[in-house]
Formats: C-alpha cells, sequence, structure tokens
C-alpha cells in the first residue's frame, strides 16, 4: 500500500512539474502582501506579492506586482481562498497566470491568475 502512494504522489509531482513547466507567467516563491476584493457589476479580486520574480505578461501595467482573480467563476472564488490563507499563515506561494490581461478595476491591466500553488 505504502509503494502505492509513494507512486501515485511521485507522479502527481512529476505532472505538477511538467504542467508548471508550461506554464505563461507567474510569480514564484513569494509572499502575498495584499488581497484587495471589489467590483461594481463583476467582483474580482487584485493579489500583489511581496518580490518581482517569474516572467509576468507584458500586457500588465504593473506586471512586477500584482495579478487578477476572476470571481465570477467557481475556480476564481477557490483561488481567492487559498490566496487568502496563504497570506493569513504566513506561506509563500507561486501564482501561474494565463498570459492574457484584464481590466477588471477599470484602470490599470492586470493578468488572470489560472492557479496558485502553497509552499510549506
Amino acid at each position: 500500500m505504502k509503494k502505492i502512494v509513494n507512486c501515485c504522489l511521485a507522479l502527481l509531482v512529476g505532472l505538477t512539474l511538467l504542467h508548471s513547466s508550461t506554464a505563461l507567467a507567474g510569480f514564484s516563491n513569494v509572499s502575498i502582501t495584499h488581497v484587495h476584493v471589489a467590483g461594481n457589476t463583476t467582483a474580482y479580486a487584485v493579489v500583489q506579492v511581496s518580490a518581482i520574480s517569474g516572467s509576468p505578461a507584458s500586457c500588465a501595467v504593473y506586471p512586477q506586482v500584482a495579478m487578477y482573480i476572476d470571481l465570477s467563476t467557481n475556480k476564481g472564488r477557490a483561488v481567492l481562498s487559498v490566496a487568502t490563507a496563504a497570506m493569513l499563515a504566513g506561506k509563500k506561494v507561486s501564482i501561474w497566470g494565463t498570459g492574457t490581461c484584464g481590466t477588471p478595476s477599470g484602470l490599470a491591466a492586470e493578468e488572470l491568475i489560472d492557479r496558485i500553488t502553497v509552499s510549506n
């Protein structure tokens, strides 16, 4: 049984590394410093991070520090929950973007978050 569990974990790690190597943009091993939720007709959240890391999308106005979450989807709400928990726990995260930007605030283009991973 232990061998099966170890095999499954190794496969999961391998698939995660393979998937992350194809990520379009994002931040690696950073702390979340702010989570801002707002919106008039569509709710969104902006996540700000502690340092420049990775390769954010060139379309973003503030690519070195912020990305946004679309809260109109279940995935977006789950990403917001993970981001908030990581910030409150003081955990490091890696965030991958979609490579495309939007203007949820109507002010500045930010890259849309595709996924987030919390580190120990």
